[in-house]
């Protein structure tokens, strides 16, 4: 009996658990990152999947503690426990052939989601030089 009712206390925890695939939260932080910079520079940007810091989210467990773990690798297996947030990382390798003595830029960006794949900070967009903005040569830069 009292099996059951621990069950159905916790029935509306785990039913609202989020859940992601790394195709759903790659979609999500790509439209941040569009919103923040342009189409031209975020088709020079490359997600950073790969190991360490650069995959691994955060989720709470059924008892409730903070875990980290590894990004799944399959597009179609889901994250585990309830989604808590994961900082996706961005080469950015941006050619700018107006500017000779900086023909390349090179940064990254991180998008910062939280549980339900909202943005928890604004991207620091300042790496990206303000000539690039301005769609503008470099002559004027100290």
């Amino acid at each position: 009996m009292k099996n059951l009712l621990l069950i159905l206390l916790l029935a509306p925890t785990l039913l609202h658990a989020q859940q992601y695939t790394r195709t759903t939260i790659q979609h999500r932080a790509d439209s941040f990152l569009l919103a923040y910079t342009r189409h031209d520079i975020l088709a020079h940007s490359k997600w950073v999947p790969g190991t360490g810091a650069y995959s691994t989210y955060t989720y709470t467990n059924r008892k409730g503690k903070l875990k980290y773990t590894m990004l799944p690798w399959e597009d179609s297996t889901y994250t585990t426990g309830n989604f808590a947030g994961i900082k996706v990382w961005y080469d950015v390798t941006y050619p700018y052939p107006k500017c000779a003595i900086a023909d390349t830029i090179r940064t990254h960006i991180i998008i910062d989601l939280d549980g339900q794949l909202e943005l928890r900070h604004t991207p620091d967009i300042s790496v990206i030089p303000d000539y690039v903005w301005e769609n503008d040569s470099c002559k004027n830069v100290q």
